[in-house]
């Protein structure tokens, strides 16, 4: 069991299998996409565990990760024009253009 094994899966894998990746996200609730991850993974001959998985889910994301979210860009050494995040569990309650300072 190895997290760099679940990162290699997340983003070498699975970005080379579409079909793949739109399967696992249409499972839902984290447990049920914890388990799809697994078993796809062990499929593709990765090792990893869905503990490991939970981890990820509950980690805390660093100062310059939170910047990079913050900010609209994606963390790393390259800016990119846009940011998929999942949103699970999150309502959003209203949008204000950006620039109108919420007014």
């Amino acid at each position: 069991m190895s997290r760099t094994e679940l990162e290699r899966f997340c983003n070498e894998y699975l970005p080379a299998h579409p079909e793949l990746k739109l399967e696992i996200n249409a499972r839902g609730d984290r447990q049920r996409l914890a388990k799809a991850l697994v078993t796809a993974g062990k499929e593709a001959g990765f090792d990893f565990s869905e503990a490991e998985i939970h981890e990820v889910f509950n980690a805390e994301l660093s100062d310059s990760e939170l910047e990079a979210v913050a900010g609209g860009r994606k963390a790393g050494k390259e800016q990119h024009e846009y940011l998929i995040i999942k949103l699970n569990d999150v309502l959003i309650t209203g949008v204000a253009p950006s620039g109108s300072g919420g007014s």
